[in-house]
């Protein structure tokens, strides 16, 4: 059915136009602030960054100047609208020099230096400096000798601290240790922060009434608007032994007046003693432990930021109640645990007491081990109350961890004096509480207020407390549902778009404490089925679920799938399930399909709802991502180099670098050095017609925005294949520019060339192949590349050059005798080159792009500063239905001598191999009469007999219209097919006649090979046009070693990829795809062929080789390669006697495995796949497989990460389930 819910798509082009002129607008607008008359709003926010670098009292500066000033509140608002039209998830920071890394389980690692033991980890850690690998939580050992763990805990032990130098990046070094079958995971350290929020204006204040004699109980008016006063007439912390954990990541200040008499002691431990005589693992841990220093809590600087914000965090919830000073924390009078460090100090507070973790830090980046280290809390009795944060985003689509991890309570904040909402907001945000103007403790006996999510998560954290004191039988799950599912709804006093999206509610102290009779069903875990997270346009998906009950026992229960996304259309309705106990859980099922208006990288979600009776809940989201954005990189011994869907070059999202590779080169030590910020291509035909992926200056005050014009060309995927055609790697990516805010309409083929022999390992070429596809001619067009370079530090600024005997600009490490350096060089020299270059510090607006694409060529200053720099061609005049090609080499050297030498090296393979023109090789594989073959109306082959090729010829550029007439027909016979092909610059074709008599299927193939770059090997690919034979798959068989695949499932017409072989004899299997059932097994003589590259076509009549059914071989000369043998060795004819799982084939695999098995009966099979947490990530459907050997299933499972997994095949007889158990490796 289809979905009804409010669509959340990005803005289109239109919007951002009449936002882009409201900016522009607002620039020359005066300023009505005397502080800074005469300036435009821009020259303002120079002089507040200045301001803002200072501390606190610059800061306010920045916020009052902007209140002050109507043109910057206005700008404000337009920024966010700016954003809000192109939502990007900030790229996760993380610790330099330290990676987190999961064994598998029975692994022995020798811990302590730089080795472990195992081979493959111990070759990559010498490659990144590892200095040490030490077990991340020894501590938790300690607590097992004592007692059992939970299996969750237990997990963690396996969980070692890496690390390494420094220089190296961690995600690299991550994805390089997880190469070791050994490791399940290997992760950076994500880096968390204290969620502040700068303080703004105070709202107005209602009288409350004073009902503990704490005198600032009446400066807090959420406190009666939470109903707390009604709440601790029912229940008390006091009156049990609830102790709440405050994680932080600064410190505390213990001796506070209003949360010394709340502080917890450890029982077991003595003061002092330099003894850990309660054998957790900590000498003299008294009062907790701060992770930081390694040492027991101590009282921190009263003058540092972190320990003010601890101070204030806890007094929130554990500020002693009803002692006649200062003010009354929410739990009144639990204990308070304070602790130093995010995921560490989680597992310290589980392990050793705590009922309640408040986590007021955050941050984006979803990390395996904060996850298991959060499932362990819940495991081990406690549960985590987390900040949602400040930012005022969706956290559905733009996640903070840990308040996101789906297990925690995750806490919004809204106004003192209302409940409106004022920060995140989503359906993930599970609950709210004051997050302005909340009365806290701070440093030095005093007391202030606070603003952000911070500190309404300790005012949850505190009623948490209380409904575990009122119910010390409440499991983790349960505390959290109490909290939740009690709280009021805010959705009529907030905006109406944010209808939904408020979790619960403001919590309600007095209902969580005192209601009951209600159910609670979460969804505990997952599977996606059938399709990936990063799903297509028209694809369907599969979502099944666990849910589970915590509370009490539904009647009548009914779940319902929904999502934000219109484009997403559901095929099931509501699952009537009826009663489902306290503790019961149950599978759900869903299947949805994406239809063909989806958005490029939208970003949705599918949820299940449930209701019975008045009880109605949707809490649970499963994130997914449509049409999502691509990288891939280009490597040599020399430098690497990624390329992506949206024209970006280096990375996506530049700004924050947070999907690719980037670039990078090798330096005098042989060592890794990232040399870019950010790339993109740049088309225009004006100031205001610029399409391109680069940031621009006029959005980076506040919350920045890239420019995402180009996107995929419908259908369209990037590749590299290697080898090439024409060099070892060459990449492809189809684009236009309809994202921009004025589109230029061409469409836009991007090709890379990367070639690996010495020689030419120093750079990259990319050709972009204009087409104007629109009915009218574009004229004035340029193209160029810009770059922004980082061949040093941040703080350490490069130098510029410009070879003007080349048209060479190029940035250098140093001025005198630099051993880094990068430049472009244009390679097509139909038009004049135009290049100059301009420091960060300088606007980089559309006009600014346009002004340097087409004026000339500017000579660089002498002096250092960090430059972007801009190489262009143009202009250029596009007629409707023509192209044009523009082509440069990106190059990089270690001098001067060298850089020059590469761009030579580069200059002639672009003329002497990649320029050519494009050419098509016509293969007549009709099982019938000849035929004739016309071009354009003109016949090229008459009479043309079965089984024949010609030799490649030339065409010309754009489109061409192929016909195929039965043999001695005249001239205008009526067509048996007819084809269209879109001819680009140097591309190679196949086209193949298939059939049989007159049913006769033209097949074009794209990016053919005529040649194979490497000396001893030779490369072909395979084709189905055998017009009798259904469905196949074909395998080229190798003694000793897993089959190849060639064809998977392959329907009459479809093409594989091109697979690399040595010369010599080569089987051919060739089954059926519905059974399994061997067809035939064609033998090939391939002696001869290095380097060349052909096609292996399935040819003639029936469904075998005694029936006329052959495999032909096409070389590019046009020769007919006939198989040496034919053999049809049938599987036994007895049938196994038992289930035997084979294992799965390629293993190590990406992105896609078989599993092989004998069934002894018919049986109804399915795969579980599993991760490091036991979940199952990806399940397939059932499948019904006849008894016999060799059965087969397919696993694709490319949105799995890097790593080793279970997995469980299930097979359901008439007689009974038998289940057999296997381990799979993805390496990516």
């Amino acid at each position: 059915m289809m979905n009804t819910e409010k669509n959340q798509n990005p803005k289109s082009g239109a919007d951002l136009a009449r936002i882009r002129a409201e900016i522009d607008r607002a620039m020359n607008a005066p300023s009505p602030n005397p502080r800074y008359s005469g300036m435009t709003p821009l020259e303002v926010v120079s002089v507040l960054r200045k301001a803002a670098r200072k501390p606190t009292k610059g800061i306010n500066r920045v916020f009052s100047s902007i209140l002050r000033d109507s043109r910057l509140l206005s700008l404000v608002a337009l920024l966010v609208n700016v954003a809000s039209a192109q939502p990007m998830n900030p790229a996760p920071l993380y610790s330099p020099g330290f990676v987190w890394v999961q064994f598998a389980e029975g692994v022995a690692v020798s811990a302590g230096a730089g080795k472990t033991g195992l081979a493959i980890f111990d070759q990559e850690a010498a490659r990144y400096g590892v200095t040490e690998v030490r077990k991340a939580f020894s501590f938790v050992d300690r607590v097992a000798e004592k007692r059992e763990l939970a299996e969750s805990t237990k997990k963690l032990q396996r969980i070692y601290a890496v690390h390494h130098e420094e220089s190296f990046d961690s995600r690299r070094v991550a994805a390089a240790l997880a190469r070791d079958p050994n490791v399940v995971y290997a992760e950076p350290r994500f880096v968390r922060e204290s969620i502040w929020d700068l303080a703004g204006p105070e709202e107005p204040e209602s009288a409350i009434l004073d009902t503990p004699n704490d005198p600032l109980f009446r400066e807090a008016p959420y406190m009666q608007r939470s109903r707390m006063p009604d709440a601790w007439n029912v229940v008390k912390g006091q009156q049990g032994n609830v102790v709440i954990a405050i994680v932080e990541l600064g410190g505390f200040s213990l001796s506070h007046e209003d949360l010394r008499g709340t502080l917890w002691t450890n029982p077991g431990e003595i003061p002092n003693n330099g003894v850990d005589d309660d054998a957790n693992g900590f000498v003299d841990d008294v009062h907790g432990w701060d992770f930081r220093a390694n040492s027991p809590i101590v009282e921190g600087l009263a003058s540092s930021q972190g320990v003010r914000h601890g101070v204030a965090v806890s007094g929130a919830a554990l500020a002693e109640t009803d002692n006649g000073i200062g003010l009354a924390g929410t739990s009144w009078n639990a204990k308070f645990m304070p602790l130093v460090g995010s995921v560490s100090g989680v597992l310290y507070a589980a392990l050793n007491g705590a009922d309640v973790i408040n986590a007021s830090y955050g941050g984006p980046g979803y990390s395996n081990t904060a996850a298991q280290a959060m499932q362990a809390a819940v495991d081990e009795g406690a549960l985590v109350v987390a900040a949602a944060g400040n930012s005022g985003v969706n956290s559905d689509q733009v996640p903070s961890y840990p308040a996101n991890y789906p297990i925690n309570l995750n806490v919004g904040g809204t106004l003192a004096g209302s409940d409106v909402n004022y920060y995140n907001y989503g359906r993930s945000v599970s609950v709210f509480a004051a997050g302005r103007n909340v009365v806290v403790p701070v440093p030095g006996n005093a007391y202030g207020r606070e603003f952000g999510t911070s500190f309404a998560s300790p005012l949850v954290a505190g009623i948490a407390a209380l409904v575990k004191t009122a119910n010390p039988h409440f499991t983790p799950h349960q505390v959290r549902e109490q909290v939740r599912l009690t709280a009021d709804n805010i959705d009529a006093v907030n905006d109406a778009s944010l209808a939904g999206l408020l979790g619960r509610g403001r919590v309600n102290a007095y209902r969580a404490v005192t209601e009951s009779g209600f159910p609670a069903v979460r969804m505990t875990e997952y599977q996606l089925i059938g399709g990936e997270r990063a799903l297509q346009s028209g694809e369907s998906a599969e979502v099944t679920a666990r849910v589970t009950n915590y509370l009490a026992d539904t009647e009548n229960l009914t779940i319902s799938w929904f999502s934000d996304g219109a484009f997403v259309e559901f095929d099931t309705g509501p699952i009537s399930i009826g009663r489902l106990e306290m503790g019961e859980s149950i599978e759900i099922s869903t299947s949805f399909t994406l239809n063909e208006n989806t958005p490029y990288r939208a970003r949705f979600f599918v949820s299940p709802r449930a209701r019975d009776g008045s009880y109605d809940d949707a809490a649970d989201i499963v994130r997914l991502t449509a049409n999502a954005g691509e990288t891939l990189t280009h490597r040599t011994d020399a430098m690497g180099f990624t390329i992506t869907s949206e024209g970006n070059l280096g990375f996506l999202d530049t700004r924050f670098r947070g999907v690719g590779r980037g670039v990078w080169m090798y330096d005098e030590n042989n060592q890794e050095r990232s040399i870019l910020h950010e790339g993109s291509l740049v088309v225009a035909t004006g100031p205001d017609a610029v399409s391109d992926g680069f940031f621009s200056s006029e959005r980076r005050f506040l919350d920045p925005t890239q420019h995402m014009d180009l996107i995929p060309k419908k259908g369209a995927k990037l590749e590299i294949r290697e080898p090439g055609q024409l060099v070892t790697q060459e990449g492809r990516m189809e684009l236009v520019d309809s994202r921009a805010a004025n589109p230029i309409g061409v469409a836009i083929l991007q090709e890379s060339f990367v070639d690996t022999a010495e020689e030419n390992e120093d750079f990259v070429i990319l050709r972009y192949t204009l087409t104007n596809p629109t009915g009218r001619t574009v004229e004035n067009m340029h193209v160029g590349l810009m770059f922004r370079w980082r061949l040093n530090s941040f703080r350490t600024p490069d130098y510029v050059g410009f070879d003007g005997s080349r048209s060479f600009g190029f940035n250098q490490n140093a001025a005198a005798n630099p051993n880094l350096l990068v430049g472009t060089l244009p390679l097509t020299a139909t038009s004049p080159v135009h290049f100059r270059v301009l420091n960060d510090r300088a606007e980089m607006t559309d006009r600014t792009k346009w002004s340097f694409l087409t004026g000339g060529i500017h000579s660089p200053p002498s002096g250092a500063d960090h430059w972007t720099q801009v190489t262009g061609l143009g202009p250029f005049t596009i007629d409707p239905g023509k192209e044009i090609p523009v082509a440069f080499a990106v190059v990089t050297g270690s001098s001067r001598e060298d850089l020059f030498q590469n761009a030579d090296n580069a200059k002639a393979l672009w003329e002497n191999t990649i320029q050519q023109a494009p050419t098509a090789q016509f293969i007549q594989n009709i099982d019938g009469p000849a035929i004739d073959v016309y071009l354009d109306g003109q016949r090229v082959y008459d009479d043309w007999a079965f089984q024949s090729a010609s030799d490649f010829e030339a065409l010309s550029v754009g489109e061409h219209t192929i016909d195929v007439v039965a043999g001695g027909e005249n001239d205008n016979a009526q067509p048996l097919s007819s084809k269209t092909i879109a001819v680009s610059t140097s591309t190679d074709y196949h086209v193949l006649a298939h059939g049989k008599g007159e049913d006769v299927n033209l097949v074009i193939v794209n990016d053919v090979r005529k040649i194979h770059s490497i000396e001893d090997q030779a490369t072909f690919y395979v084709a189905h046009g055998a017009r009798d034979l259904d469905a196949v798959d074909v395998r080229l068989l190798q003694p000793g070693a897993d089959a190849v695949v060639l064809l998977d499932n392959a329907s009459y017409g479809a093409a594989g990829q091109y697979t690399t072989i040595s010369p010599g004899l080569h089987d051919i299997e060739v089954t059926a795809a519905a059974d399994g059932r061997l067809v035939n097994v064609f033998q090939f003589d391939l002696s001869g062929l290095a380097q060349q590259a052909f096609m292996l076509g399935l040819s003639g009549s029936g469904t075998s080789a005694r029936e006329g059914l052959t495999m032909i071989g096409v070389l590019a000369d046009g020769t007919i390669l006939y198989p040496t043998a034919v053999t049809r060795t049938e599987s036994p004819t007895e049938l196994p006697q038992q289930f035997v799982l084979h294992g799965n084939y390629p293993n190590p695999f990406n992105p896609s495995t078989t599993i092989l098995m004998d069934l002894p009966a018919d049986a109804k099979v399915t795969v579980e796949v599993f991760d490091v947490l036991g979940r199952a990530v990806l399940r397939t459907m059932p499948q019904d497989l006849e008894a016999g050997h060799g059965r087969l299933i397919r696993i694709a499972a490319a949105a799995l990460a890097s790593g080793t997994y279970p997995y469980r095949v299930r097979a359901t007889t008439a007689t009974g389930t038998e289940i057999h158990i296997g381990q799979m490796t993805i390496l990516k």
